[in-house]
């Protein structure tokens, strides 16, 4: 039987480098309830597990077979969940550790990318001037330092703006977590009494829940669990106003900086707007719900809030796969929704003028956009994407890093968009292969019991490493031979 234990160290999918972190500041608590709780310690056998939904593709589809391969390679590198749509239809979906079609999963920095969708309905709805409109028009603090009164909207949201990219009240204080780190939720500082407490609340939640529905699964804490873990250790920050108050420290648009500052001060600037606009909607929040949430089905109910209710938008959302794929098919299509009807044209939600700037490389960083990873060869972004900013390529073997761009059957290169957080969170977008992708993983680090080691996805072999070519080569080929078939 596999121990798990919370992968409190490592960035994930789901879960921005606060829920990560607050994590982190529990490992010892989830370690010891799961050695004493016999609903947590009971992993599933396979037979055990939720039977995948799938639709549309035929049993001998060559796509089908794509993507049941992908699931399994996923589920080899601690993979929580697969799902991938085709031309708008789900061919397949799988879940593994309690996870499904209907329960939450956190996107870490795959959250980052709802902020630069929203910018674009602002761009639209003449809120924003443009992408290169001065922040300090509007956070007019920021006129008397010659730095950040040049910041754009658009440096802002490709992480150029030279501010510093973390600061101690929105970034973990200390050394290295674990339960004698002491690290706070995402830098809101708890007691160790009130972060044991919470987890421990949130565990035997999970585990009656458990019992009730006669799951006995070993499953980690889920989505809602996380948000509801952040919003506790956001409660005494108001994350808006402290990034306001963040230094600069490079000339803007000098430098590619990861971090989670540019995403609250980009929350402040949109705020302000609100607030001195017409539209009914006066906070963040209401507006990224009315614009465009409410168009695709989801809900900010789905993120994890600070002491006075502003979204965690650089990590704190959780969501299903088919929500979060949804969005994915929202951006493939340009901005635009399927009609309830039939005979009903689509509806254009977003400007695809305005809204392609996101997919487009920036000057200080060739793979990122604006809020969106694309995939191209530099291994210094690549190494970004799924450590938060914290490790440097150069730090890293060619076997640790992703390297190449990816390419089609045809040797020439992909255009893909990609939403990607901690722990390989994945939303990918081929807009020439029509497809979708939602790759969920584990925020969990199994224990070897014979080694003793603690490895996550990234272990020491017996768990291979997740690999965007790997997991997305197969389905592209499939798709490929397919439509060469169909010639």
């Amino acid at each position: 039987m596999t121990m798990y234990a919370s992968n409190l160290g490592r960035r994930t999918t789901a879960v921005a480098p606060a829920i990560v972190l607050a994590l982190l500041a529990a490992t010892a608590v989830y370690t010891t309830a799961r050695a004493n709780n016999p609903h947590l310690l009971a992993e599933p056998t396979l037979a055990d597990r939720p039977e995948p939904a799938i639709a549309t593709a035929s049993e001998d589809s060559a796509l089908l077979t794509a993507a049941k391969a992908a699931a399994a390679y996923s589920a080899l590198c601690a993979g929580e969940g697969t799902l991938v749509m085709h031309k708008g239809e789900i061919v397949y979906q799988h879940y593994e550790n309690g996870y499904s079609a209907t329960k939450p999963h956190v996107l870490a920095s795959g959250t980052k990318s709802f902020t630069g969708v929203l910018a674009a309905a602002a761009i639209q709805d003449g809120l924003i001037k443009s992408w290169d409109e001065v922040v300090s028009d509007t956070i007019t603090e920021w006129k008397s330092n010659p730095r950040k009164a040049k910041i754009t909207v658009r440096q802002l949201l490709n992480l150029s703006s030279g501010l510093a990219p973390s600061i101690p009240t929105l970034a973990p204080r200390g050394g290295a977590g674990g339960a004698g780190g002491a690290r706070g939720l995402g830098g809101a500082q708890l007691s160790p009494e009130q972060r044991r407490e919470a987890l421990r609340k949130l565990l035997d939640a999970r585990a009656k829940q458990n019992a009730n529905q006669g799951e006995g699964e070993a499953t980690g804490l889920d989505g809602e669990s996380a948000v509801e873990l952040i919003t506790l250790g956001r409660r005494g920050v108001d994350t808006y106003a402290e990034a306001v108050k963040a230094p600069a420290v490079g000339e803007p648009g000098a430098k590619f900086a990861y971090g989670p500052v540019h995403y609250f001060a980009f929350g402040e600037f949109l705020s302000r707007k609100l607030k001195a606009s017409d539209l009914p909607q006066k906070t963040y929040a209401d507006y990224l719900q009315v614009r465009y949430f409410d168009a695709l089905g989801l809900s900010t109910q789905a993120f994890a809030k600070d002491k006075v209710a502003n979204l965690d938008l650089p990590g704190g959302a959780a969501m299903t796969a088919p929500d979060w794929a949804r969005f994915g098919e929202f951006l493939r299509n340009h901005g635009t929704v399927k009609p309830t009807s039939p005979d009903a044209e689509p509806k254009q939600v977003i400007n695809w003028e305005i809204l392609a700037e996101c997919f487009k490389p920036s000057k200080a960083n060739k793979n990122y956009g604006l809020t969106f990873w694309l995939l191209t060869d530099d291994r210094e972004a690549q190494t970004q994407a799924d450590t938060g900013g914290r490790r440097s390529a150069d730090a890293l073997s060619a076997s640790d890093a992703q390297l190449g761009r990816l390419k089609g059957p045809d040797g020439k290169p992909l255009e893909v968009w990609m939403a990607a957080g901690l722990g390989k969170q994945r939303l990918y977008i081929v807009p020439q292969y029509e497809l979708v992708a939602v790759r969920f993983g584990s925020m969990a680090q199994r224990r070897d019991r014979s080694s003793g080691q603690r490895g996550g996805a990234e272990a020491n072999g017996r768990q291979q490493k997740f690999e965007n070519a790997d997991f997305l080569g197969p389905l592209i080929k499939a798709i490929d031979a397919a439509n060469h078939k169909g010639r």
